[in-house]
């Protein structure tokens, strides 16, 4: 005697879904049970998985016949092809965002070149009824052909600080072949503007060097990894080779500053009376990021083998710079350039840094 009064109509079907597994874990079992007890719906889902069906009649007294069989195969494959088919279209539509994110609409890029100019320029919607002129601060810029890359566009952000200008490259191809782009911006002196993290403004221009200079600024001679990190952005390693470093921290007696940190170059210097005068122009920035460090000194072997050790002390930097104005209003010791962001650009400007 059956249990299951389920239809075999219905059972036929659930099971192309019963077939791929998406049927819940209820019916899934009803199925099941139906298909033990009915003949003519188990030779049906047998056919279904690729065996050749015979004509019987089940206990539900249904034909299980050829062309009932090809129905639901036609019904699970018909299941299959549109699965496909949705998920080729959604590869076709993400390879197409790819695609326009990379070729067409471009990147952030800060590896191009600039040059910065000012130019005065009839304010064109203005200029025939007031005969005014607008001030506007131009940006040149141009990527080398040989990266293989081209400008796209750029945007204009405002930022608490001012204009952020960000420019986006892509791969050059078709749609990109812009090696160059150049942006006007009308200057207006309340308000910065900031490219490849150099801003200009009211203070001239501050590099982004100078202002992570700022920030690492360090107030102990004594933390010698931030010592070490003002070093690596000034470039000392970079531009004079690698060195060890010696702490002087036994206070000099009379000196404001009274500590003093020492490079010694490993490798033997060429044309050391250049790099030296490079190496000065470095210590006079340590000194002033440093708070209480009062002398730099740097150790080297030229190649003849002999060695040389060389300092610098603030009264020395005022011995050098005996008449330093470069500000308008009064004159600047050393420790005051790391006051502000645009002092320490100051000093790396009047070091050549």
């Amino acid at each position: 005697m059956k249990t299951n009064k389920i239809p075999c109509a219905v059972i036929k079907d659930l099971l192309p879904s019963y077939a791929e597994d998406l049927t819940s874990p209820e019916t899934s079992g009803l199925v099941r049970e139906h298909l033990e007890e009915c003949p003519d719906c188990e030779a049906v889902y047998e056919a279904m998985h690729g065996e050749i069906p015979t004509e019987t009649e089940g206990d539900c007294g249904i034909a299980a016949d050829s062309s009932e069989v090809d129905y639901l195969k036609k019904v699970r494959n018909t299941g299959r092809k549109k699965i496909i088919a949705s998920v080729l279209a959604v590869l076709l539509l993400a390879g197409g965002a790819v695609f326009a994110k990379v070729y067409l609409y471009g990147s952030p890029i800060d590896d191009f070149h600039m040059m910065v100019s000012r130019q005065c320029a009839e304010a064109s919607t203005e200029f025939e009824e007031t005969g005014e002129y607008e001030d506007f601060i131009i940006f040149s810029c141009w990527i080398e052909g040989t990266r293989g890359q081209a400008f796209t566009h750029y945007k204009i952000r405002e930022t608490d600080e001012g204009k952020e200008v960000v420019l986006y490259a892509a791969p050059a191809s078709i749609f990109h072949k812009d090696l160059t782009m150049q942006i006007w911006i009308p200057e207006d002196s309340a308000e910065s503007i900031t490219i490849k993290g150099d801003t200009y403004g009211e203070n001239g221009c501050v590099t982004k060097r100078a202002k992570e200079l700022y920030a690492a600024r360090n107030p102990y001679i004594g933390d010698i990894s931030a010592d070490q990190k003002i070093a690596n952005l000034l470039g000392v390693g970079e531009k004079l080779g690698s060195y060890t470093n010696k702490l002087d921290t036994e206070e000099k007696e009379g000196w404001e500053y009274p500590y003093g940190w020492e490079l010694i170059f490993d490798e033997p210097w060429k044309d050391a009376e250049r790099r030296s005068e490079k190496m000065k122009n470095y210590a006079y920035a340590l000194i002033a990021l440093i708070d209480n460090c009062g002398e730099i000194s740097w150790t080297y072997t030229t190649e003849d083998e002999k060695t040389h050790t060389e300092s610098v002390t603030l009264a020395d930097w005022k011995a050098e710079y005996p008449n330093d104005n470069i500000h308008p209003y009064f004159r600047l010791e050393l420790k005051d350039y790391s006051r502000y962001d645009y002092y320490v650009q100051w000093l790396l400007t009047k070091l050549d840094i």
